[in-house]
């Protein structure tokens, strides 16, 4: 049997990320659904601050999302 590792790139300093990130609605809302997940899982094993922290990221995810349907940018 052969295993093939795949070799991580090497960081050269120059990749810098973009300065925004475009998502799609389908993409927003599958996100939002995997943080209402896993936010869940958090509540009832007692993890509170990091379920906190989790749906502070679905608020923003959800304030995006529907900030551009309102401003006429996309929907």
């Amino acid at each position: 049997m052969t295993v093939t590792v795949a070799a991580q790139p090497a960081w050269d300093g120059r990749v810098r990320p973009a300065p925004t990130v475009r998502m799609t609605k389908s993409e927003v809302f599958a996100a939002c659904q995997a943080l209402a997940d896993a936010d869940r899982c958090l509540l009832r094993a007692g993890h509170l601050s990091e379920a906190r922290s989790l749906g502070d990221l679905f608020d923003l995810f959800e304030e995006r999302l529907f900030a551009v349907g309102q401003s006429g940018l996309g929907s």
